[in-house]
């Protein structure tokens, strides 16, 4: 299968200096916090990794650009040319995919 040219639409994190907008802070240092975490808990980070996969490509698509790429509902929206309340949606129902998957 060929790679997407968006990152997010495979899982991958939005490149620096890409096309992305900048995080708030509050979303950089989260994503910090995070990053210095991942390397205590591969087990997690491969279960995670695992289970974003196995969500539908959409789903995905939402959750790394909310999650990863510190995008708002609202810029999720217009990247995926969708309603805020969809994207808002989305996430809720991906968000209870992955907890369901990775609790079980």
């Amino acid at each position: 299968m060929a790679a997407s040219a968006d990152p997010a639409a495979d899982g991958e994190r939005p490149r620096a200096g890409g096309d992305a907008p900048a995080a708030d802070p509050a979303a950089r240092i989260r994503a910090r916090a995070v990053r210095a975490a991942a390397p205590e808990l591969p087990d997690d980070r491969d279960a995670l990794k695992a289970a974003l996969a196995r969500l539908p490509r959409h789903e995905r698509r939402a959750v790394v650009l909310r999650f990863l790429g510190g995008r708002s509902p609202d810029q999720i929206a217009a990247a995926m040319r969708v309603p805020p309340e969809q994207v808002r949606l989305l996430l809720t129902r991906s968000l209870d995919r992955l907890r369901t998957d990775l609790l079980s």
